[in-house]
């Protein structure tokens, strides 16, 4: 299968890409209170689950997507927000529909993986009591049944490695996930993701996405700030010390963003899942 076979059997009107622990701690009032930003009603700290996701990182995935640390750094806060979905149903992983819904992020935050990759973390949290469905999801986080997750994005294009060109211009038929020489062929995104969710699935095109543990998430918090210049946070360039409180977009906001979103020109975009 050549090159832009590959993106032929994935690309629909735009380009998009889907890659797809016991938590246990104890939610602070900040993570309560970014909770209930998403809620109608104000819900108690003892029927709130959260539980960290690295949802990806720039490794190749197993479908030959890297997703590059600009496009992540890109995106990082366009997760908060975002939907986390589960099938129960028995039928596909990714399946878009309400009923899949089972979550929420949260809070999102660029961090540096033990191989030193750059890698997307969210905080996820669900709700007991909810429906039977959701405390069946809640049970299998928790025990580890269901641990491996997979992403699925919008992005503005992606390159492929080898010729370092647009893919659907590479003229050479590399395939995604086939060496050349000493060099293995892969497409790295291009620009920022737009995050569309989140799914628990059985298995995913990334070999590192995967829920987490606190103690694994806190680690890899640490690393990055260990390795980020003394007092800058890399991940949104500010004051380690100075926190920013993410608002949902007002009607009116939305309205116009989604005018500029039809009257700017754009490149043709990549939807797909891998």
């Amino acid at each position: 299968m050549r090159l832009h076979d590959a993106l032929d059997a994935t690309v629909s009107a735009r380009p998009l890409f889907a890659e797809a622990s016991k938590s246990g701690a104890k939610l602070s009032a900040d993570d309560v209170k970014s909770i209930n930003r998403w809620t109608r009603d104000n819900i108690e700290a003892d029927r709130l689950v959260s539980f960290p996701v690295l949802a990806i990182d720039t490794a190749p995935t197993r479908n030959g997507i890297v997703y590059s640390a600009e496009s992540q750094k890109a995106s990082v806060k366009a997760w908060v927000g975002k939907t986390f979905l589960f099938n129960s149903s028995g039928g596909a992983d990714h399946t878009l529909a309400a009923a899949s819904q089972v979550g929420r992020i949260y809070r999102s935050q660029l961090v540096t993986t033990a191989q030193g990759e750059t890698g997307t973390l969210v905080w996820v949290y669900s709700v007991r009591g909810v429906s039977q469905q959701t405390d069946e999801f809640i049970g299998k986080i928790e025990s580890g049944i269901l641990r491996e997750v997979s992403l699925h994005v919008m992005v503005e294009g992606v390159n492929c490695s080898i010729c370092n060109v647009a893919a659907q211009d590479c003229e050479k038929a590399h395939q995604p996930g086939q060496k050349y020489g000493k060099q293995t062929c892969s497409l790295i995104t291009q620009g920022p993701l737009e995050p569309l969710e989140v799914s628990a699935v059985a298995v995913p095109g990334s070999t590192s996405a995967r829920v987490m543990s606190d103690d694994d998430a806190t680690k890899l918090v640490a690393l990055r700030e260990a390795l980020a210049p003394a007092g800058v946070d890399q991940l949104n360039s500010r004051p380690r010390n100075e926190t920013s409180i993410e608002r949902p977009p007002t009607v009116f906001e939305s309205a116009r963003d989604q005018r500029l979103r039809l009257s700017s020109p754009r490149r043709p975009r990549f939807h797909g899942r891998f």
